[in-house]
């Protein structure tokens, strides 16, 4: 059952994973409620259902506050969806219709304009979402977007490494990009081994980099 306080904990936690809300910064029950033009009794149970999250933690006598990125859960995380995503990219090799391809195509596509886009926080939140679209497709042709969506619910500190790596010297929009062409490629070409070898590259390949991120952003880990 929806409690009307859904809508609030969904763009917070959205805003939270995409880094619209830095970790570390602070959160006052005050100034949600007013944003969002409610009492404070549903924002308490939003504050509530984020730190249940890890995403929110609340400092005795100082107030709430963002969590920090917690990177040495980010590898465990990693495991699990990639394990479960390759067994869904193997199934998907046996049964793709053409017109899934084609929505493949279009979603990609999609990417494609994103990335001609000046940088800014906005481009990198277009392709995240756009990334997860890709992603969730091919889960939803297998019949298991219920997996997909448990699977973000889950892992909110990954999600919001996933946005960390965008922050990265390299054009990492671009190498994202470039693997999903390859993993398409090798679908279509019905090659199980060459599309499981680049997933296990595409998971892995954020953290190439990723220290020149935490360097210039150290206050976002632990």
């Amino acid at each position: 059952m929806a409690k009307s306080s859904d809508p609030i904990y969904e763009q917070l936690k959205k805003e939270i994973e995409m880094l619209v809300i830095e970790p570390t910064t602070m959160l006052r029950e005050v100034d949600v409620a007013e944003r969002f033009n409610v009492s404070r009794t549903p924002v308490r149970d939003v504050f509530v259902r984020l730190e249940r999250d890890g995403l929110l933690e609340v400092v005795s006598q100082k107030g709430t506050y963002v969590t920090k990125i917690d990177i040495d859960n980010i590898s465990e995380i990693m495991y699990i969806r990639k394990t479960i995503e390759a067994d869904v990219l193997s199934t998907l090799i046996e049964k793709i219709t053409p017109d899934q391809i084609n929505i493949l195509k279009i979603i990609l596509m999609r990417q494609k304009e994103i990335l001609s886009l000046p940088s800014s926080i906005e481009k990198n939140n277009m392709f995240y979402e756009n990334d997860n679209k890709f992603h969730a497709s091919m889960f939803n042709f297998v019949g298991k977007l219920g997996v997909w969506n448990e699977l973000n619910n889950l892992s909110p500190t990954y999600n919001r490494y996933r946005n960390v790596t965008y922050l990265r010297k390299i054009d990492r929009l671009e190498q994202l990009y470039e693997f999903h062409v390859q993993i398409l490629k090798a679908i279509e070409e019905k090659d199980k081994n060459k599309a499981l070898s680049i997933l296990n590259e595409h998971f892995y390949s954020g953290l190439s980099g990723i220290e020149d991120v935490y360097l210039s952003h150290r206050h976002f880990f632990l």
